[in-house]
């Protein structure tokens, strides 16, 4: 163990390891982020995190959770805060994980792009609290409402998602304007442009 740095107790050795995956992530690379690396950051040996994380692959999921955990915490606020008019509250909630994948880049990289857990199965699956399944529910309620229109809840659902990923992976990489009230113009834009196709059509 490194002088001078506490022993990480069970039960909180595996969080602290994530933020040190994520922190060598940020400051030079995922290449970076190895057992050796993540065992001198949190001041343990590589083997003691290897016994929480069999596989850079499992460190890369436990950031991916980490990161659905703060995205939901994210737009569980935006809804609560949503106008009322149901086209502006889809464009105020659609603005989330763009936004989320500015300030959180790290995160976002291992949600999407990284993580091999995340397909449509595991959406399908997923967790009631997490990012997608929000967004689902929300999806559902907006048919009820006449909102959007009928048919797979699911399918409107991930219809979003990808088009919120796709700005969100822009974002992330500095692809959209870094004026953020430019950057929210564009990604409203793209939004309405998916509105157009997925809106209710009147009877």
């Amino acid at each position: 163990m490194n002088r001078g740095t506490r022993p990480y107790h069970h039960g909180n050795l595996r969080s602290a390891v994530v933020e040190a995956a994520v922190r060598i992530w940020t400051e030079t690379g995922l290449h970076d982020v190895t057992f050796q690396a993540l065992g001198r950051a949190t001041g343990v040996t590589h083997t003691a995190v290897q016994r929480q994380f069999p596989n850079k692959d499992a460190v890369i999921a436990a950031v991916a959770e980490k990161g659905a955990e703060l995205l939901s915490e994210e737009m569980k606020r935006a809804i609560a805060t949503c106008p009322p008019n149901p086209r502006s509250a889809f464009l105020h909630i659609g603005r989330t994980p763009i936004e989320f994948a500015v300030r959180h880049p790290i995160y976002f990289r291992a949600m999407f792009l990284q993580s091999k857990q995340w397909n449509l199965q595991g959406l399908a699956n997923a967790e009631s609290t997490s990012p997608f399944r929000l967004m689902h529910d929300l999806v559902r309620h907006w048919q009820k409402e006449r909102f959007l229109k009928k048919g797979s809840t699911f399918s409107l659902a991930v219809a979003i998602l990808a088009t919120t990923q796709g700005l969100a992976t822009l974002a992330e990489a500095n692809r959209l304007p870094s004026n953020p009230i430019l950057r929210r113009r564009m990604v409203d834009r793209v939004h309405l442009y998916l509105l157009a196709g997925i809106a209710h059509e009147s009877d």
